[in-house]
């Protein structure tokens, strides 16, 4: 049967939902800074989808959130021609590079197709652990240790100050902000966990905050952990982490996924030295680009 592609609108995207991952499809169906490009057989039957998200600043890396086949529809270049097409419907766009990640255990067939459209060689970029956190806190001595000192406070995200959240705003206009590319939830329209979401502060201000998002009923995913660099010889980050893992606790919420850059050594230390024995699983992701060259932006 015939394959055919199109630019999917909020009319006809909500068909190939199942072609992406949960979480990703309202970004599909909603179509909101993003763009989605779908492939049918036979005029009705869905076969693949590329979905792509795009940044309002065009200098920023467009990002393929998902790119999948249906398992009846593989082997028959689907794959290829959606990557394609999501190329040139960034290109048309005006952005200057694209960026994919993708699980390395994808890293051969998939690693082959960005090869062959002349994506650079794919690079190491998070692990993404899954603990069983009750299991850590029944079964470990070292979380009973104090691990915040009486001149700080660890109080719920939500609670966060008017003036801390004012303090937060102007530094994340500076050129040079200490926690750029960590930045919390500020706007009350920003949603995160109320249950284990947690900030430290001192008389001196915000040491710190550890955030999370719902994942499943059973899960809570850690969406950003930081601390003030003064305070990284601290325990404060520790201490973060065992109070927000006894709240999802006593919620009756047992495990936590918590993803981890490459190169965050302390971290992925913490994660292999304490909680190695209450890990449910571990994998790892890659990232490639492309860059376009200004020729192609200007002679589409």
């Amino acid at each position: 049967m015939a394959i055919s592609y199109s630019n999917l609108t909020t009319a006809n995207s909500e068909m190939f939902s199942v072609l992406t991952y949960k979480h990703y499809k309202k970004q599909l169906t909603e179509l909101k800074k993003t763009a989605a490009i779908g492939a049918v057989i036979g005029g009705f039957i869905p076969a693949g989808l590329v979905l792509i998200s795009l940044p309002e600043k065009k200098d920023y890396p467009a990002k393929i959130l998902s790119l999948f086949i249906s398992e009846n529809s593989r082997r028959q270049g689907i794959g290829r021609e959606l990557l394609q097409r999501a190329q040139e419907t960034i290109k048309e766009l005006g952005y200057t590079k694209m960026r994919i990640v993708f699980s390395k255990n994808r890293t051969g067939d998939l690693g082959q197709l960005l090869a062959s459209k002349e994506w650079k060689e794919p690079i190491d970029n998070f692990f993404i652990y899954n603990v069983c956190v009750k299991d850590v806190l029944e079964q470990s001595s070292w979380i009973r240790n104090d691990y915040i000192r009486p001149e700080f406070e660890i109080f719920p995200w939500a609670e966060l100050r008017d003036d801390e959240r004012i303090k937060l705003c102007a530094d994340k206009e500076k050129k040079e902000c200490e926690w750029a590319g960590f930045q919390p939830p500020i706007n009350p329209e920003e949603k995160f966990e109320l249950i284990n979401s947690l900030g430290i502060r001192s008389k001196n201000g915000l040491a710190g905050w550890i955030t999370y998002q719902e994942n499943n009923k059973m899960t809570k995913a850690c969406s950003l952990l930081y601390v003030m660099k003064k305070y990284r010889r601290s325990t404060l980050a520790i201490g973060l982490i065992i109070e927000s893992f006894c709240l999802q606790v006593d919620a009756g919420i047992p495990n936590v996924s918590c993803i981890i850059k490459t190169e965050n050594l302390p971290m992925l230390n913490l994660y292999r030295k304490r909680f190695d024995f209450a890990t449910i699983s571990v994998s790892q992701t890659m990232i490639s680009e492309k860059e376009f060259e200004q020729h192609e932006l200007y002679n589409r």
